[in-house]
């Protein structure tokens, strides 16, 4: 009877054992998160050092308060594409300006007075639209490496009319003035040395010179791009020429990533683009 009764305990915790978790909010097929035996775990993650290089316009800033293992972590992990670790880095509720979220994947937040955040997947959706899931990592290495990062705070055009108590972001200018006129839309960014401006709208154009690499005053209006009539790309005029946009970043086109350290640890919690976006 005694070993009956063991028998009969055990069996019962094998079955409750067996019960799959309830699923409250799936990623679309191509998002899915699929965990190996060997994705790395937090105690396996050792200190990285590897050198991370950025735009000379930017620099990374960090306090003490974890968050820049938790960014190297990120960066390497986008680098080899281990979309597990990349999609478990950003959290299920995101903030966004109004167009990110795409297909109206919102979640209510009931703890700020019925205010809406993006889910993961409509944040997905939106910020990276047609990207597969390696994709999203190699757009994301480039966010996080190229403008890079530091205490939200010091972008002063974004904090001052959405404070986030502790929050890190990208686009962490070396000199505030370049921060301010390039959020306020009077400048743009050469993503390279050496960009060429052209004498007409075409790559096969001669050269008369080239940007200066630094951030240059421009003032950026809808519609100051013209498409070329080769279907090359779109162009600017500056200086009695013009420069193909491909090669700069305007006042336009900035994703700015907005990391925060939650009850699960840091984590991405935000992407704000600019109107029109």
């Amino acid at each position: 009877m005694k070993h009956l009764f063991l028998f009969l305990i055990v069996a019962l915790l094998v079955s409750c054992s067996s019960n799959p978790a309830e699923q409250t909010d799936e990623l679309p097929v191509e998002l899915e998160q699929k965990e190996s035996a060997d994705t790395p775990q937090p105690s396996q993650v050792t200190e990285i050092k590897e050198e991370i290089t950025t735009l000379p316009f930017f620099n990374f800033k960090f306090e003490n308060d974890g968050f820049e293992q938790f960014y190297r972590l990120l960066v390497e992990s986008c680098r080899v594409k281990d979309t597990a670790a990349v999609l478990a880095a950003i959290h299920d509720t995101l903030r966004f300006s109004q167009y990110e979220c795409a297909y109206g994947q919102y979640a209510i937040e009931p703890s700020c007075d019925g205010c809406a955040r993006c889910t993961k997947k409509g944040m997905l959706h939106g910020v990276f639209t047609g990207s597969a899931t390696t994709e999203i990592c190699e757009r994301l290495y480039e966010l996080l490496v190229r403008y890079g990062v530091g205490p939200y705070s010091d972008n002063a055009v974004f904090s001052e009319y959405q404070p986030i108590e502790g929050a890190y972001c990208n686009f962490h200018f070396v000199k505030y003035a370049d921060l301010k006129n390039y959020f306020e839309y009077g400048a743009i960014i050469p993503l390279k040395q050496g960009v060429e401006i052209r004498s007409s709208m075409s790559k096969l154009a001669p050269a008369a010179a080239t940007l200066p690499f630094q951030v240059i005053s421009y003032h950026n209006e809808p519609g100051m791009e013209e498409r070329d009539e080769a279907g090359e790309g779109n162009w600017l005029p500056y200086d009695s020429g013009y420069i193909i946009d491909e090669d700069v970043l305007t006042g336009f086109e900035y994703t700015l990533v907005i990391f925060e350290k939650t009850h699960s640890g840091w984590k991405i919690t935000g992407f704000y683009q600019p109107p029109g976006c």
